[in-house]
């Protein structure tokens, strides 16, 4: 959901929709959208990341 809502925000600026949010192989979430320039991003949400309340990531180690 995280990624939806910023799809969502991001569809009340003057950004354009390049590709929905959706599921993608590594079992997160990923979608792009163009800025005013025209330069292309990706907004992506990795559930196996943790983010501390300071805002450190953690990322675990290998399987």
């Amino acid at each position: 959901e995280p990624v939806r809502n910023k799809e969502y925000a991001l569809s009340m600026c003057t950004s354009t929709l390049v590709k929905p949010a959706q599921q993608v192989f590594w079992g997160g979430y990923s979608g792009y959208y163009a800025d005013p320039d025209g330069h292309v991003w990706e907004v992506a949400h990795n559930p196996f990341w943790s983010i501390s309340d300071t805002g450190r990531i953690t990322i675990p180690p290998p399987p």
